[in-house]
């Protein structure tokens, strides 16, 4: 029977939690084809937070809930991966919710062997019901066999979805998620893992992926900041680094380059820095 560890990391975030506890709790299982274990990182969050997760959660044998000092979001997806026990590790936020067939279509695909990262889409979820906005939708390239190729397109534009994926426990062990950007380092984490790990979109789910004010679609990736800049330019240089270093690689390196200074000098000196599109991603305190 397949095993999941579902990681959540806790932030401030009452609001929503028990809305993502509960998408779990539901789970369809008739089959009985899978078990799961579901993991609260409490990342040092004020005490009226932290109470409420404790209370909330402390009479609910699945779920174990662990407190930490502030960290930020890669750190407490780490801790969790450290404390998980399942076959494989899901990662979802705080406020974010999965669909009731999320864990049997990914026990489906997990059943016909040699996958070690399995991610869908997701709807966006606003003013409490779902959109039919995909968060990538026909953005996401045909998935390879050969992960080199997927490692390639990954460079090109971060298409993983992170709500709701399920990866191999012990490749998060062997390639964790990098730290070194507090609250920015899943696409570096996903060049580390596909490099040499197989992938597998799974169409047959979606996750929700919920908007809202206090979310990092009004704050991190809202502003293409010299931060921003910064991130880009190491994701463009570990992808260099990573990969066979060729001709194609070359073009893609430096087209990446070029594209993300036109847009910073040109949202700096045009656009007041803001982007005229967001970008929606995920919300972590600092």
């Amino acid at each position: 029977m397949i095993s999941f560890s579902i990681v959540i990391p806790f932030y401030n975030g009452s609001e929503f939690i028990m809305e993502t506890i509960s998408s779990i709790l539901n789970q369809d299982n008739k089959q009985r084809s899978f078990t799961f274990e579901v993991i609260i990182v409490n990342d040092g969050s004020d005490k009226e937070n932290a109470d409420f997760i404790y209370q909330k959660t402390k009479h609910l044998e699945c779920i174990s809930l662990y407190d930490k000092e502030n960290g930020g979001l890669m750190n407490a997806l780490n801790y969790g991966v450290a404390k998980s026990k399942g076959d494989y590790v899901i990662i979802i936020g705080q406020d974010d919710m999965l669909s009731e067939n999320h864990l049997n279509s990914i026990s489906d695909i997990i059943q016909e062997g040699g996958i070690d990262v399995i991610f869908n889409d997701a709807l966006y979820y606003s003013n409490e019901r779902a959109t039919n906005f995909l968060v990538r939708g026909d953005k996401i390239p045909k998935i390879s066999n050969e992960p080199y190729d997927n490692f390639i397109n990954c460079a090109k534009w971060n298409f993983i979805v992170s709500t709701g994926i399920c990866i191999k426990r012990e490749v998060l062990l062997d390639k964790p998620f990098v730290e070194q950007y507090k609250n920015q380092g899943e696409w570096l984490t996903w060049l580390r893992i596909l490099r040499e790990h197989s992938l597998y979109f799974n169409n047959n789910t979606k996750a929700l992926y919920r908007r809202h004010n206090a979310n990092m679609t009004n704050d991190l990736f809202s502003r293409f900041s010299l931060n921003n800049m910064k991130y880009n330019l190491h994701v463009n240089l570990y992808f260099y680094k990573l990969s066979y270093r060729g001709s194609r690689e070359k073009c893609i390196f430096i087209s990446k380059l070029c594209k993300d200074i036109i847009v910073y000098l040109y949202r700096s000196f045009f656009g007041g820095g803001r982007t005229h599109k967001k970008i929606f991603s995920k919300n972590w305190g600092s």
